[in-house]
């Protein structure tokens, strides 16, 4: 078995046996024009390193870009993602270009990072991401607590131990009938679920449920059907 793992032009290809990857890596290389960078240390701006048998995946260097673009490098390292027991809304004016601007850019980088290497920011970072058509300046605000967050993880990794013979495990949650963000008040759930394997993050994601749960056990039951 040969695994191909391609995002536009930024290919990997792996597999158990070296052996056979390296021949098809030399057939595939015959065919396109492409260049051999040997065992995979970085992709798509998420570095990797292997040592003692454990792989450590991060987006350090690019998490550092941002927190320094932003001027949050030597920012006081907040607890949680968001404040405890935050729930945004609407707001309710227009927001100004400049302000509107910045709340992009700051919610366009926390993306990337979450759908990389941080399971630990979906909800917080779905949450605000709702609001980057017209965000106030709370919303400004607390997308930078987010920043403040991962100041104080700057140099965290996931970490897979192959050797730990730890399984696929999954978790689900949600809430019940408590976001604030739909302009006609339905009161949707918030949903999540979070997969490891080797004892690290594999897939995880957050995002309201479309049906209107009648109970909170429902919500639960959408969840883990999902």
């Amino acid at each position: 078995m040969v695994i191909i793992l391609a995002y536009v032009d930024d290919i990997i290809l792996t597999g158990p046996n070296t052996t056979l990857v390296a021949s098809k890596k030399k057939l595939f290389m015959d065919k396109w024009e492409c260049r051999n960078l040997g065992e995979c240390r970085e992709f798509l701006q998420m570095r990797i390193e292997y040592r003692g048998g454990k792989t450590y995946l991060d987006q350090v260097p690019y998490l550092e870009k941002i927190l320094k673009r932003f001027g949050m490098m030597d920012a006081k390292a907040a607890q949680t993602p968001l404040p405890t027991g935050y729930k945004p809304e609407l707001f309710d004016g227009t927001a100004m270009a400049t302000l509107r601007s910045q709340y992009q850019l700051v919610i366009g980088s926390l993306l990337y990072l979450m759908l990389g290497t941080h399971p630990n920011l979906a909800f917080a970072v779905t949450q605000m991401a709702k609001f980057t058509h017209n965000p106030s300046e709370e919303h400004l605000l607390k997308s930078r607590h987010i920043l403040q967050y991962l100041a104080g993880m700057c140099k965290y990794a996931l970490v897979y131990d192959g050797r730990s013979d730890a399984g696929l495990y999954a978790y689900c949650d949600s809430s019940y009938g408590d976001d604030r963000s739909d302009a006609d008040r339905r009161r949707q759930s918030m949903q999540g679920y979070y997969f490891s394997l080797a004892n690290a993050s594999v897939k995880w994601h957050s995002k309201m449920q479309t049906l209107i749960s009648t109970s909170s056990t429902m919500a639960e039951y959408i969840a883990l059907s999902d």
